[in-house]
């Protein structure tokens, strides 16, 4: 997903966000309050899960994902 939006959007910037055995796709765009994000370098990074394993709207992640962002048990790669 992450090299198809950036073919599409070449000044897109987008962050890969690794957890345990899972990862979830970073998009820096314009975000509501709600929305959840994750600050990279300085920006905020709206976050999706693009991989499943359940369908979850676009700005929202998994109780499981949130768990491990908060504890800090996550790396990120930009693109």
């Amino acid at each position: 997903m992450a090299s198809i939006l950036k073919a599409m959007y070449p000044r897109l910037r987008v962050a890969i966000i690794y957890v345990p055995e899972h990862a979830l796709i970073g998009l820096n765009v314009s975000h509501l309050s709600t929305d959840y994000k994750l600050q990279i370098d300085g920006l905020d990074y709206t976050l999706a899960e693009p991989t499943g394993p359940r369908m979850i709207k676009f700005s929202e992640i998994s109780e499981r994902s949130k768990k491990f962002i908060e504890s800090g048990m996550y790396q990120t790669e930009i693109f």
